[in-house]
């Protein structure tokens, strides 16, 4: 007798094929593709096993999007199955296991039909030459929006009409998570870059020159300035052309940059470097912090829910410690072509790894960020010991109260900081009657004692520039549900941070599914974590 082959990852494949076993045993043979898919997903969970469901691969020829490989699983990212559902295993689809191997680099595949008798389970390995391997047509899946793009090319170009055997292609067409492309990010205090300079003096309050205030929501950054100040000193502004900032009175000052995007918050040096405020576009938000957030998560687990809503976006995880859940605010995509999807792969996250999906946290798409937020904020461990029970509006009408405030975000309670604080000046993207334009930012945040940042600026990539233009000497709070309850953020010149934590699932997923909004939600706690 031959031996054993002995394959990459014979733990694993032990464990999927078990998960596979436990379900053909419950279920038989008879049913359809589709069934046995949503059974294996869920006993892969059930086991503690980590996999994206028919995840979509982006397949180029010649450097054209040409559609995309689906494998129906991935497990944690070492090896593929693909199952069908048939009275008889054809060989060809091996081939197309083989295919799916070439294209990602894995060693190990398997092939498990849940239509026969008893369970059939077939091991595949990659080609040999598994780089020279073409694009195979036969296994590639092409959306529509795909198909009328590649009709639009000019003669001589065409797509072959090809659509994915037995099952019904998930309607999302995206890149993988590890390939979102770069963008913006804000660098601080290090390397300042050639721009112009401002200083400010110590016995006034300085001002600075404006010849163009940069849009916070514009495409492309601006280029930034260096900007030197005192650090006990409230800088103004000497002004060369100011844009009008409502609500100011005559005798506040006004501060502005000479064509700046942030300025970096600096606690000691008094010269500091400007960077430009990222853009708050569908460009992928990648940056120094949010990398840092990923670098080190605590948990890790398979996603076994995950709820969009109209207001609010929750992500529920399976850790060694049970469920954990986290919520963010939902970004909805409004500008997306015709066909293309908000997220990627939708309807098949559950039994993803959580640290994939948190990852998310620098996609393209608002509302994969949105997902990659409350994911990441599901993993986070949490000292509670280390907050207090006291939300963000008392912390700044107690900061803020005789001095200037500004607000990041329009929320609930800006009329009573208004009331109490000599000056109150909102920023926002969307400006409801007397708020002021996210633009005028680096006019504003100059000039304020306090200024509270919504967490939202994490998603949208503004945050790191917010925080720049800040006074070193000003009362900074992060607040919302979407901030991470992390001490990471300290290092950014933040004073306190306030955030949520999940203490109810249910009833927090069912609050997000029927379209809740933030006071709606109960089974959760706002703490709020102090700078030592």
């Amino acid at each position: 007798m031959g031996k054993k082959v002995i394959g990459p990852h014979e733990d694993l494949t032990y464990r999927i094929i078990g998960a596979a076993l436990a379900v053909h045993s419950r279920l038989g043979p008879g049913h359809k593709e589709e069934v046995s898919q949503r059974a294996l997903e869920a006993q892969s969970i059930e086991a503690g096993l980590a996999f994206e469901a028919q995840k979509m691969l982006e397949v180029y020829d010649n450097g054209v999007l040409v559609g995309y490989y689906i494998p129906d699983f991935i497990y944690e990212g070492k090896v593929i199955v693909e199952i069908k559902a048939f009275s008889f295993l054809a060989s060809r689809y091996r081939g197309q296991v083989v295919t799916y191997l070439n294209h990602t680099g894995l060693q190990v595949g398997h092939l498990i039909n849940f239509g026969e008798r008893r369970l059939r389970v077939r091991r595949v390995f990659p080609s040999v030459q598994a780089a020279k391997y073409p694009v195979q047509y036969e296994w590639l899946f092409i959306p529509d929006w795909l198909r009328a793009e590649r009709a639009a090319q000019p003669p001589g170009f065409s797509v072959p009409s090809v659509s994915r055997a037995t099952t019904s292609p998930p309607a999302s067409s995206v890149s993988r998570a590890s390939t979102s492309p770069p963008a913006s990010s804000v660098s601080r205090a290090s390397t300042p870059p050639p721009t112009a300079s401002v200083s400010g003096a110590t016995t006034s309050p300085p001002t600075a020159s404006v010849a163009s205030v940069p849009s916070v929501s514009g495409a492309s950054s601006p280029p930034a300035s260096s900007v030197s100040r005192a650090s006990t000193s409230s800088p103004t502004a000497s002004v060369a052309s100011v844009p009008s900032v409502s609500g100011a009175t005559t005798s506040s000052p006004v501060a502005s940059v000479a064509s700046v995007a942030s300025v970096s918050r600096a606690s000691s040096p008094p010269t500091a470097s400007v960077a430009s405020v990222p853009s708050v576009s569908g460009a992928a938000m990648k940056s120094p912090l949010s990398a840092r957030l990923l670098a080190n998560l605590p948990l890790e687990g398979p996603v076994t829910d995950v709820r969009v809503g109209t207001h609010w976006t929750a992500v529920v995880i399976k850790t060694r410690h049970g469920l954990r859940a986290g919520l963010a605010s939902t970004q909805i995509v409004h500008d997306l072509e015709h066909g293309r999807p908000a997220v990627r792969n939708a309807g098949h996250l559950i039994g993803m790894s959580a640290s994939a999906l948190a990852a998310w946290i620098t996609a393209e798409s608002p509302t994969e960020r949105s997902i990659g937020f409350a994911t990441l904020n599901a993993l986070l461990e949490v000292d509670v010991a280390a907050c207090v029970e006291r939300n963000a509006e008392q912390i700044i009408l107690e900061q803020g109260r005789g001095r200037r405030v500004a607000i990041i975000g329009h929320f609930p309670f800006v009329s009573r900081v208004r009331e109490a604080a000599a000056m109150c000046w909102v920023l926002e993207l969307n400006p409801l009657p007397g708020d002021l334009p996210a633009a005028q930012a680096p006019v504003i945040l100059p000039q304020a004692d306090v200024v509270a940042i919504t967490g939202m600026s994490l998603v949208n990539g503004t945050f790191e520039g917010l925080v720049a233009l800040c006074r070193p000497d000003a009362y900074v709070l992060v607040l919302g549900a979407t901030t991470p309850l992390t001490p990471l953020l300290f290092e950014y010149g933040v004073n306190a941070i306030s955030g949520t934590v999940v203490t109810d699932i249910p009833s927090v997923l069912a609050a997000v599914s029927q379209g809740a909004n933030f006071r709606q939600i109960g089974g959760k706690r706002l703490l709020t974590m102090m700078r030592p």
